[in-house]
């Protein structure tokens, strides 16, 4: 990926949703980014760096996406959402013009 910014904000099924890059103690030492559907935010954990903040942005969106499809039983699925959110981090990544 070509130097780019980290998103500020993302569209998940039409709804904005923010990003900040937080201390990871307001996730916590193992958790890379958490959802916070209530609030439309995406808190990313600010010490993992920036292809892995990336990756975790995309699998927090992905349990967005399948939370807002009512698709519960795959959105507790954790190695199906980060097997997605690699997956298409790899696709994007290889294909910067795709969009």
């Amino acid at each position: 990926m070509k130097n780019k910014s980290f998103p500020v904000a993302v569209n998940i099924c039409g709804l904005a949703y923010k990003v900040e890059r937080v201390p990871y103690k307001t996730v916590d030492a193992f958790t890379s980014a958490t959802i916070v559907h209530e609030e439309q935010k995406i808190y990313v954990n600010e010490a993992i760096s920036d292809e892995k903040a990336r990756i975790a942005l995309l699998h927090e969106s992905i349990h967005g996406i399948l939370s807002n499809g009512c698709f519960e039983r795959e959105n507790q699925d954790e190695i199906l959402v980060q097997h997605l959110a690699n997956g298409l981090y790899q696709f994007l990544k290889s294909c910067p013009d795709f969009i």
